[in-house]
């Protein structure tokens, strides 16, 4: 499938396309995590600059390779078209060896149950997928 000009291997719910995060993702991820509210509810106001963004790109990407599942980026179903509306998968909590599911949407995205349908999509795919025990 193609999104943004980039052939991905992409997974379809209901009204979402999930992809796996990649290095191409980086201006995407920057936006969202500069949007008003992920800022306010994760960042704590503080506005993420290219590096933060790269830095948390890095660790989503470690992920992946480390237990074979990780943060998915979503778009949005749209007419005959898609629109980039957050993230949402699996990491490792701070180094804790323990799981945490992760959401983070734009504004104009919440409230519609996406949240819910991609973590319901991210969490059966880590379990289908994990390199490690189940």
């Amino acid at each position: 499938m193609k999104i943004g000009g980039l052939e991905l291997n992409a997974y379809q719910t209901e009204r979402l396309v999930l992809t796996p995060i990649s290095l191409d993702h980086e201006a995407d991820l920057f936006n969202l995590h500069n949007d008003p509210l992920v800022q306010q509810a994760i960042f704590r106001n503080v506005p993420q600059t290219a590096q933060d963004v790269r830095r948390m790109l890095n660790m989503f990407l470690a992920q992946w390779d480390k237990s074979g599942f990780g943060v998915w980026m979503l778009y949005k179903k749209a007419g005959d078209g898609l629109t980039f509306v957050g993230r949402s998968g699996l990491c490792e909590y701070q180094d804790t060896g323990n799981l945490e599911q992760a959401s983070a949407l734009l504004k104009h995205a919440v409230g519609q149950g996406l949240g819910a349908e991609a973590s319901r999509f991210a969490v059966t795919h880590a379990f289908e997928n994990s390199k490690g025990r189940k």
